[in-house]
C-alpha cells in the first residue's frame, strides 16, 4: 500500500537523521513528499492528511538540522495546521509546538517561542493528567470486576495507553516543555516564572526520567542559574541600612557583581531543541556531548 511506503520512507529518513546523514534524510523525505503530491488515491482524506503531517514534520526537523530555519518553520507550521484538524495524538501536537518554539527561539522571536512552548506544555499536562486518571479508573475496574471479558478488555486498554513507546514520548515531551517554557521566560526577563518552571520540571523529570537523564540535568542546572539570577536582581542595600555610622560614611563598598553564569544569556541552556521526535535517542542517548556543548554556549529551547 502507498501509505505503508510513505511511512517506511519516513522511518528510513529518521534513521539517516540519527546517523547524522542529513542529506540522505532530506532526499528520502522528499521522495515521500513527491508521492503525496502525486495523483495517487488514498483510503481517505484523513489518512492523506495524517501522512502529510508526519512527512512535513520530519522535513521541518531535518531542514532545521541543515540550519535553514525559515524553510523548516514553514514545514512545521503546515504540519501543525494539519495535526490540529486530524485528531493527532496530543503528544505529537505538543512536540510540533516545541519544535516551532525552538526555531523561534533561535530567531530571537521569544514572544512567539513562548506562545508555542506554553501551548505544548498545556497539551502535555492535560494529557498526562487524563492518562493518570484513566489508568487509575481502569486499575480499579480490573480489581473490582474479576470476571472474564471485562478484565481482559480493561487490561488491553491500559497497555495501549501505557505502552513503553508512548510512555517515553509522554514523559520526555512534558519534561522538554517545562524546560523550554523556563528558558523562554528567562529570555523575556521573568526570572521568577523561569525559576518556578525549572523547579516544576526538575521535580517531574527526576521522578519520571531519573536524575542522570540529560534533560533532568539541564533542568537542574537551569534552576540553579535562574536562582542565582533572581538573587542577583534583588536589591541588597536594604538589608544593611542599619550598618554602623562609620561604615555608612565611608566609601560605599561595591556590591559583589552577579556571576556571569547567573546574569548572562551566553550560558543560558538552550530551550531544548527537540529536532525530530524520532531523533530523540540521537539527541539524548547516542551523543550526549552535543547537549553539553550546547549548554556551554547558551541555554536555548530544545526541539524533539
Amino acid at each position: 500500500m502507498m501509505s505503508e511506503r510513505i511511512l517506511n520512507l519516513n522511518k528510513e529518513a529518521m534513521q539517516y537523521l540519527r546517523n547524522d546523514e542529513c542529506d540522505k534524510a532530506l532526499d528520502t523525505l522528499q521522495q515521500a513528499e513527491t508521492l503525496l503530491s502525486g495523483e495517487i488515491k488514498f483510503a481517505s482524506a484523513l489518512e492523506y492528511a495524517r501522512l502529510t503531517a508526519v512527512t512535513f514534520n520530519n522535513l521541518g526537523c531535518t531542514i532545521k538540522r541543515l540550519n535553514k530555519l525559515h524553510t523548516s518553520l514553514s514545514y512545521l507550521r503546515k504540519a501543525l495546521k494539519l495535526e490540529l484538524t486530524t485528531q493527532t495524538h496530543p503528544c505529537e501536537v505538543a512536540g510540533t509546538h516545541l519544535n516551532i518554539c525552538a526555531i523561534f527561539s533561535q530567531l530571537d522571536r521569544h514572544d512567539e517561542a513562548i506562545h508555542h512552548a506554553l501551548a505544548g506544555l498545556k497539551l502535555m499536562e492535560t494529557f498526562a493528567a487524563s492518562t493518570a486518571s484513566d489508568s487509575l479508573t481502569k486499575e480499579t475496574e480490573t480489581h473490582t470486576d474479576t470476571h472474564t471479558n471485562t478484565q481482559t478488555q480493561t487490561q488491553t486498554d491500559v497497555n495501549m495507553v501505557t505502552s513503553p513507546s508512548v510512555e517515553v514520548d509522554t514523559t520526555t515531551t512534558l519534561a522538554i516543555a517545562y524546560h523550554n517554557v523556563a528558558v523562554e521566560y528567562e529570555f523575556l526577563k521573568d526570572s521568577q516564572a523561569a525559576l518556578d518552571m525549572y523547579n516544576k520540571g526538575y521535580i517531574y523529570a527526576s521522578s519520571s526520567l531519573g536524575s542522570d537523564h540529560a534533560i533532568t540535568k539541564s533542568l537542574e542546572n537551569g534552576r540553579k542559574l535562574a536562582s542565582l539570577a533572581l538573587e542577583a536582581s534583588t536589591p541588597r542595600g536594604l538589608k544593611h541600612v542599619h550598618s554602623s555610622p562609620r561604615r555608612s560614611m565611608g566609601k560605599p563598598k561595591p556590591s559583589r557583581p552577579a556571576t556571569a553564569r547567573a546574569s548572562s544569556h551566553s550560558e543560558r541552556p538552550p530551550p531544548f531543541d527537540p529536532s525530530a521526535r524520532a531523533s530523540l535517542p540521537h539527541i539524548y542517548g547516542q551523543q550526549p556531548h552535543r547537549m553539553r556543548a550546547r549548554s556551554a554556549q547558551r541555554r536555548t529551547s530544545i526541539s524533539l
